[in-house]
């Protein structure tokens, strides 16, 4: 995966407790540490739904709202946590926390 957001629609980025930028755009997270980039996809259970909002909420965890609901990272793995079957319909456009614990907001719901 090409790890330059660049190239692609950057639509949230967020720092994380560390210092750590992260960018979310169309099927791919990416995180800079100040010296060095990686990107997640596919492979590391990112959807290839467009990222609209990231949070760092804590424990090492990151959440993301993406188009067809809610994603959790942790460790370089993401996994998905609420689908449109639990947030309704409605694009999911906003993901905060803290102490591991994390909320999103959609159209439809707020969870």
């Amino acid at each position: 995966m090409d790890p330059s957001p660049g190239r692609r629609l950057l639509r949230s980025v967020m720092t994380d407790g560390d210092g750590r930028v992260w960018m979310g755009s169309v099927g791919s997270i990416v995180v800079h540490d100040g010296k060095q980039r990686r990107a997640y996809g596919k492979d590391a259970g990112v959807p290839a739904h467009l990222i609209w909002d990231l949070a760092d909420v804590g424990g090492g965890e990151v959440w993301a709202a993406t188009t067809q609901g809610l994603i959790r990272g942790k460790g370089g793995r993401f996994e998905e946590v609420a689908g449109p079957d639990v947030l309704g319909q409605g694009e999911t456009s906003r993901v905060g926390g803290e102490g591991g614990r994390g909320w999103c907001l959609s159209r439809d719901a707020l969870s």
